[in-house]
């Protein structure tokens, strides 16, 4: 995984938890080292945004270095010395040949890793797979 940058992480804020309340942007060097108060964010909206991170990007926060974490730019250091864990589920979809519930089926296009559009089963099982679970007749 490349670094996440601080254009990253406003968008990922954005996505999360909103814009900053007097619409203060999260853009340019000077915005690495406001505080997170400073842009309004408290620390619930920061559990929120590493949530967020954490299952976006597959990643293992440390709590206590993430409640450490003031700025932006003490932020993206935690973040991007973080321990990778498992691909993940959005990524393993968007890569089909790395579906490890049926690589063949993703490879061909017949929706073994279909996801939550629900073909051909939300949770990326193929037609097959369905009717061993009694999901299809």
């Amino acid at each position: 995984m490349s670094d996440i940058t601080l254009s990253d992480l406003s968008e990922l804020c954005h996505e999360s938890i909103g814009a900053p309340d007097d619409g203060t942007s999260m853009e340019g060097e000077q915005a690495l080292d406001m505080s997170f108060m400073e842009f309004g964010y408290d620390s619930l909206a920061l559990l929120q945004l590493t949530a967020l991170i954490s299952r976006k990007y597959g990643i293992v926060l440390d709590d206590d270095a993430v409640a450490e974490a003031e700025t932006p730019r003490q932020l993206l250091a935690v973040i991007n010395a973080a321990p990778k864990r498992v691909p993940s589920v959005d990524r393993l979809r968007a890569e089909p040949g790395r579906c490890p519930l049926a690589p063949a089926w993703a490879a061909r296009g017949q929706g073994a890793c279909a996801g939550p559009s629900g073909e051909p089963g939300a949770d990326g099982a193929s037609e097959t797979q369905l009717e061993q679970r009694g999901a299809r007749p």
